[in-house]
């Protein structure tokens, strides 16, 4: 009965270890937050993606943004990812298949509010500034997004 018991104790801290290991991953952020970032970044364009992962054309669009992460250094572009998933498990496992190359987060509070997200995907590219350059809904192609984006830098 003693050995069952410890085994129990072992059992239960390695599976609350690993759940806290997951939760660790799941990076929330607010308006305020995601406000902070854009006015931080060291970049000329600032991309927002506002995604969810149960959202076919979101899904079809990430590969594109992971895409340009690769054709534009950090100092022309940062990509930023906001999730509006409700349910943080599928955030996080979504999120653990994907191979993002750009820092993603899961968005609470008033982030819809704040970004005025009526449809998903959202993008909002913004200047070194802060001011809003471009908002597009709904799935943009790599190309198209690509050609925009070198129009911005020009």
């Amino acid at each position: 009965m003693r050995r069952f018991f410890i085994f129990c104790v072992i059992i239960s801290f390695i599976l609350s270890s690993s759940v806290t290991l997951k939760a660790k991953e799941i990076k929330i952020v607010k308006s305020g937050d995601v406000i902070s970032m854009i006015a931080t970044a060291r970049s000329q364009l600032v991309l927002v993606s506002f995604w969810a992962s149960w959202c076919p054309p979101c899904r079809m669009e990430i590969p594109g943004l992971i895409k340009l992460r690769t054709v534009y250094d950090q100092a022309e572009l940062s990509i930023l990812g906001v999730s509006l998933d409700e349910s943080p498990a599928m955030y996080l496992n979504f999120i653990n298949k994907v191979n993002f190359n750009y820092p993603v987060f899961l968005g609470r509070g008033d982030v819809v509010r704040v970004f005025e997200v009526s449809g998903l995907p959202k993008l909002i590219i913004y200047n070194q500034n802060g001011q809003k350059l471009y908002v597009h809904e709904g799935y943009i192609s790599f190309d198209e997004l690509n050609r925009k984006i070198g129009e911005l830098l020009q």
